[in-house]
């Protein structure tokens, strides 16, 4: 019976601090943003009332928090927005409203999120506190190990990447004297439109969309895309008419042309890429190479020494 009562009482809280707070920043104060305010106050609200109230309950019905968190987000979270269209029936079921709770909820969760990790800090902090220094020193250097072995394979797969990107890219450079010069030009945004991208990720690889932003010379030959973050950000540009300065290499023979910032002449852009191939290549390179000298000096000094022996 008592964790009957431990339940109810956290389930009900979760739809009555909300509606006090919604009620608190858009009747009481004038804020900017009372809709990121109040969801701020309800996340640190739920989350004080969590760590006090939910201590003193667990002893009391034996409960454990874990049990009672999940209770409050998966019957209190939603009690909490069927006990606000109830107070508020004028308040339209749209796309609008379901946009609005998907952005307070995100707002509500990474808030708990920052709590926890704050708290677990805290707890792992007190404990290191309370621990031999020997032991702290140990712990340490233990983790650091596991954490060296992962980054340093992320480093080895990394420097591969760039050996070969930096290689590749070098010795297929074209000279500068391909690209003809055709002059400076205002590019001013006219269109934006999605695309698909593939993304891999290790041996798995996934189809995702982007937008891309199109730019037009006012003379209307030539074009020249980016990539914006969102559609709406796009057509903002588009509004604006936002405008930028590029420089336009034409490839005769290929009858193609690319953009590049304004200040680049063809020599110059050329040295400029082979410089960046070059450090790429030549980073990686001496990476590798300092990885397989440690490697090999390690193997050498774990080897058992052999004595002759008459």
């Amino acid at each position: 019976m008592k964790k009957v009562i431990g339940v109810v009482l956290s389930v009900l809280f979760c739809p009555l601090f909300f509606l006090g707070c919604w009620w608190f920043w858009f009747q009481m104060l004038t804020t900017p943003a009372p809709l990121l305010a109040a969801a701020l106050s309800y996340a640190l609200g739920t989350a004080l009332y969590f760590l006090w109230a939910g201590k003193a309950l667990s002893r009391w019905t034996g409960l454990g928090r874990a049990s009672l968190c999940l209770w409050m987000l998966l019957l209190g979270y939603p009690l909490c927005w069927g006990a606000m269209l109830l107070c508020f029936p004028a308040l339209p079921l749209s796309s609008v409203l379901i946009i609005q709770i998907l952005i307070i909820t995100a707002v509500i969760a990474g808030t708990w999120a920052i709590i926890a990790v704050v708290c677990l800090l805290a707890r792992q902090l007190l404990r290191l506190l309370r621990t031999p220094p020997a032991v702290v020193g140990r712990r340490a250097k233990n983790a650091l190990l596991a954490l060296w072995r992962v980054a340093s394979m992320g480093l080895l797969v990394g420097s591969l990447a760039c050996l070969w990107v930096g290689g590749q890219g070098y010795f297929t450079l074209r000279p500068a004297e391909t690209y003809a010069d055709r002059g400076v030009h205002t590019f001013v945004a006219r269109s934006v439109y999605p695309t698909s991208e593939t993304v891999r990720s290790g041996s798995r690889q996934r189809t995702r969309i982007v937008y891309k932003l199109e730019y037009k010379s006012k003379n209307g030959q030539y074009k020249y895309t980016e990539r914006v973050p969102a559609e709406s950000i796009g057509k903002e540009y588009i509004r604006e008419k936002r405008s930028q300065e590029r420089r336009v290499l034409s490839i005769p023979e290929e009858k193609k042309y690319i953009t590049v910032a304004p200040e680049y002449t063809p020599e110059s852009y050329v040295q400029s890429q082979r410089r960046r191939f070059l450090t790429m290549f030549g980073a990686s390179a001496a990476y590798l190479t300092g990885a397989a000298a440690v490697f090999i000096w390690r193997r050498q000094r774990d080897e058992p020494s052999i004595t002759a022996t008459e």
